[in-house]
């Protein structure tokens, strides 16, 4: 039955109205970002995840860089997911390599843990399991020159402080 009255707008829900207020905060960030670094040289890429909200941004999603040595923390990550593959823990010499190469980013620590990890294959093997999208391992083995995205990063640093990585609870405590 009609009563005669005008239905007025649809009032969104909460969960679009929350939608339609992150598209906009990503379009004002899109803008002020490209703005301020209209005149500047170089090139910037960044990601942010808000864990209390589930807010996401990316901006310049499409742009990658080289990893240079913050690909350790990968190379750990891997060695990890293989030991948890093999049902043990990492070795005393495992271990102190990796020491030296997260607290003192040694290079020839991170080589030896390279290719204990499965140098190229076990690299991609571990960046499927964390969902990376658009990190490769550097051409010719060379893991400095792995590629990476500020996104896949996040993902990086969601894996390891989440309860739903595939890194145990353990693993995840050793790494932070």
């Amino acid at each position: 039955a009609l009563t005669g009255r005008r239905a007025g707008p649809p009032t969104p829900t909460p969960a679009a109205a929350r939608t339609i207020a992150a598209r906009q905060m990503r379009e004002k960030l899109t803008r002020a970002l490209d703005r301020y670094l209209r005149d500047r040289p170089g090139q910037l890429s960044l990601s942010i995840r808000d864990q209390a909200t589930g807010f996401t941004f990316t901006y310049r999603p499409t742009t990658r860089t080289v990893t240079a040595s913050i690909v350790k923390v990968d190379i750990l990550i891997a060695l990890l997911l293989k030991a948890q593959r093999e049902d043990r823990h990492l070795t005393a010499t495992e271990r102190a390599l990796a020491t030296q190469m997260i607290e003192f980013s040694d290079n020839n620590a991170a080589n030896e843990l390279w290719y204990a990890a499965g140098g190229s294959a076990g690299l991609t093997a571990a960046n499927e399991k964390l969902r990376l999208r658009s990190t490769s391992p550097g051409p010719g083995g060379v893991w400095g020159a792995t590629t990476t995205s500020a996104a896949d990063q996040i993902r990086i640093l969601h894996a390891l402080t989440s309860a739903h990585s595939p890194l145990s609870a353990n693993n995840r405590r050793y790494i932070l």
